[in-house]
């Protein structure tokens, strides 16, 4: 737009696996599932020493747009500095292996997977 400033569109894509493990969830639902754990290990419905883990496919997207606003005051160098503003779009989806992973994969995604967005700013800057 002019020599000092100029306008930038970002898209991104990712995907990949992991196991989700109660330690990567809010406070609140590893309280839920610690408690639903105990009751299944009383019963005898879990072998002594089960942790809980399910595989789960992941794939994200993330959109972001700002402006970059540049220094060139010397002939060598040129330095900017990049906000933006964005969001994130994540799609998760669990395989349990097993009867209770199921229960809790049913509790948390019920529709067998779970969307989520979620807005982001942020500021960056370099130099060429």
């Amino acid at each position: 737009m002019r020599p000092w400033y100029s306008l930038g569109l970002d898209y991104s894509v990712a995907s990949g696996s992991e196991n989700l493990k109660p330690d990567l969830l809010p406070a609140a639902l590893q309280a839920q599932i610690a408690g639903a754990e105990e009751l299944y290990l009383a019963e005898g419905l879990l072998p002594p020493g089960y942790q809980l883990a399910i595989k789960t496919d992941a794939f994200t997207q993330t959109f972001a747009a700002g402006p970059q606003l540049m220094y060139r005051h010397y002939d060598k160098a040129t330095f900017f500095l990049r906000p933006s503003l964005g969001a994130l779009r994540e799609r998760a989806t669990p395989h349990p292996a097993d009867p209770f992973a199921t229960a809790i994969a049913q509790q948390l995604a019920a529709a067998g997977s779970k969307l989520n967005w979620t807005g982001f700013y942020g500021v960056g800057g370099g130099g060429d």
